[in-house]
């Protein structure tokens, strides 16, 4: 992504009135009348700085080229001399040193934003008759990689944070593992030593076919091998960690028997098959409904991704199944109201791998210490 971003500049107005002027200029394409390397950690080459001659004003560019590189912050000065670039005063050690924060014209730019190439225009420096001008142009940047993952049930950290039986009032808050709901892999229900028809045509690997991912990662979980409660049934919150990074994109496939709604970073994201306050029902079908939970459900998450932590919750529900719950004619059992929730998250995200000053080339300030540079440009204002 580029952004090109127009300097504003503060004049003084006569009788102290303050006004700005907005000096909004396209980027020049023509060629410059110096350009020097942007040298990121005094090595790496990640792009240039060009200037242009505008009549009373100067147009700067800073461009990068070198891939995941990116600017965060721009520090600009333009001076008569060198030694009148804000730096500090020459110690013992080594100095004087540039002093990036106090330069005239500066910007910043969030890691997102992608940011490789920033033009302004500023005026002149009214030097007289004077062949050379002296740049100082400074920069933060970072490098970013970037990394897709799937993050499943069966194979992510799941943790349940709390649960609450059909019959309970309230949550009570736990934390324990999700494992595996039934037997390991995709087939589920198992009412024995075979897996059901679903474990070669499961249909989790059905719907989920085609969509690009590897239908084997995700499992059924739950809080235990087997359900505690099969009759009154049990709502349960699991949450797991999506990435820590900046986001690119994410998605969500998930079913759950019988109902669920998914939540990233405390954002609604979807339900399927719950209804009314069905958190805190009796979880008859009036609330949980029994039919279509073998229905994948898919929802894009990256509209609900931020920069840092990203988190799924889940809460679920395993029905009441009672015959007093029409048309329900059986009392629920383990092995014929299991509950279990299965999904997958293919995320894609970015990371910091590297951040640096950078200089424009030139001459250095000192020869210890510091290595901020400057350079010079021939321009002349009678």
């Amino acid at each position: 992504m580029k952004r090109v971003i127009f300097a504003t500049i503060i004049v003084l107005i006569v009788a102290g009135i303050v006004g700005a002027v907005s000096a909004q200029v396209t980027c020049p394409t023509t060629s410059p009348d110096t350009v020097t390397n942007l040298v990121a950690g005094q090595f790496i080459t990640i792009g240039t700085v060009s200037v242009w001659n505008a009549g009373e004003n100067i147009n700067v560019v800073y461009k990068i080229t070198a891939p995941g590189w990116y600017l965060t912050e721009t520090h600009l000065d333009v001076r008569c001399t060198a030694a009148e670039i804000p730096q500090t005063l020459k110690t013992k050690t080594g100095g004087p040193n540039p002093i990036p924060g106090h330069f005239a014209y500066r910007e910043s730019f969030a890691v997102t934003d992608h940011q490789t190439e920033w033009c302004t225009q500023i005026p002149k420096p009214d030097c007289g008759c004077k062949y050379l001008t002296y740049v100082a142009a400074h920069a933060a940047v970072v490098h970013l990689t970037e990394t897709c993952s799937d993050v499943a049930s069966g194979t992510a950290v799941t943790t349940i944070t709390q649960r609450r039986s059909g019959d309970a009032a309230a949550f009570t808050s736990v934390n324990l593992p999700a494992v595996d709901a039934w037997e390991p892999g995709p087939a589920y229900p198992n009412d024995g030593p075979i897996d059901s028809g679903w474990e070669a045509n499961s249909l989790w690997d059905q719907q989920i076919f085609g969509k690009g991912i590897d239908t084997t990662v995700a499992d059924w979980i739950w809080e235990s091998y087997q359900v505690q409660d099969p009759v009154v049934g049990t709502v349960l919150t699991m949450t797991t960690p999506l990435f820590n990074g900046y986001p690119v994109s994410g998605d969500l496939y998930i079913t759950c028997d019988n109902g669920y709604e998914a939540f990233v970073n405390g954002q609604s994201v979807g339900s399927a098959n719950v209804f009314g306050d069905w958190k805190f029902s009796n979880l008859k079908q009036a609330f949980v409904d029994t039919n279509g939970w073998q229905s994948v459900q898919h929802y894009d998450l990256t509209p609900n991704l931020v920069s840092g932590q990203n988190v799924l919750t889940i809460d679920a529900a395993n029905e009441y199944l009672n015959p007093d719950d029409l048309p329900n004619n059986m009392i629920g059992t383990l092995s014929n109201n299991p509950g279990a929730c299965i999904f997958q998250a293919p995320v894609c995200y970015e990371n910091i791998d590297q951040m640096e000053t950078a200089w424009g080339a030139g001459s250095r300030f000192n020869t210890k210490g510091n290595w901020g540079m400057y350079f010079t440009f021939p321009t002349c204002v009678d």
